[in-house]
């Protein structure tokens, strides 16, 4: 989902993605910076957490 979802976004497009840390969110966010340049976490809480992609 995150490598086909960079195809579909206009250039500056974000990609946000809600996951709980439970459900592998440290694993999809290093996944997610091998596909997209710019990525960052905007908000941890209660074990979700809130990963902004821009293209």
């Amino acid at each position: 989902m995150y490598s086909e979802s960079k195809q579909y976004l206009i250039d500056g497009g974000s990609l946000y993605v809600v996951i709980r840390r439970k459900q592998g969110a440290e694993s999809a966010l290093k996944y997610i910076e091998t596909v997209f340049e710019n990525v960052s976490v905007l908000h941890k809480e209660k074990g979700y957490w809130i990963i902004k992609a821009t293209k």
